[in-house]
């Protein structure tokens, strides 16, 4: 029976070590299915991870860039408004100092100095038309006598000055005031010192 006894003892022995050996095996595995998954899980964490922060940043660029836009956008709109006002200021001004030219006596050899300048440019004949303002209708009448030619109201005159009108040519020589101060209030606002 010792026989039996060492035979069942050996058998006990081969079959715990097999046990633990299979033990150890399911526990290595274990282990390293254990750290594949968390080394997954960290790498997948790390990727979340790093995509929130990306995702964060771009949200926070998003909006930075929305508020720069903004604010450079209504400092501009602030700018402009501004610039007008001086525009509208200056030009206010000049407007005055137009509407007193038009009342005082340089103004009358203005007038004559015009028509001498439109007949340069084109001769007037009797059959042109002399356009103005009402209030210079009297002067062109009598400045115009020496062309023989009408004088005739335009209510689009505001300022003065003359626009003479050749029928044979359908062609208009605008002398006016208002022509030459839109014409440098255009060039005055156009200027690359007043842009934004």
């Amino acid at each position: 029976m010792i026989g039996a006894d060492n035979h069942l003892e050996n058998l006990s022995k081969a079959i715990i070590a097999d046990a633990e050996k299979t033990a150890e095996q399911m526990i290595s595995e274990a282990k390293a299915k254990a750290e594949a998954i968390l080394s997954e899980a960290v790498t997948q964490y790390e990727a979340e991870d790093s995509f929130l922060v990306e995702n964060k940043e771009r949200l926070a660029r998003e909006k930075f860039s929305k508020e720069i836009s903004h604010e450079d956008f209504s400092l501009k709109r602030s700018v402009l408004a501004y610039r007008n006002e001086l525009v509208e200021g200056i030009y206010s001004a000049v407007s005055e100092k137009l509407n007193a030219y038009v009342t005082g006596d340089e103004y009358k050899q203005y007038l004559k100095n015009s028509l001498v300048k439109a007949d340069k440019e084109l001769k007037i004949s009797n059959d042109c038309v002399v356009y103005c303002n009402k209030r210079d209708t009297d002067i062109l009448t009598d400045l115009v006598k020496p062309y023989n030619c009408a004088v005739s109201q335009d209510r689009a005159i505001i300022y003065g000055g003359i626009s003479v009108y050749y029928p044979e040519k359908k062609l208009y020589n605008d002398l006016t005031l208002d022509t030459a101060f839109e014409e440098q209030k255009k060039e005055f606002v156009n200027k690359n010192e007043l842009a934004l």
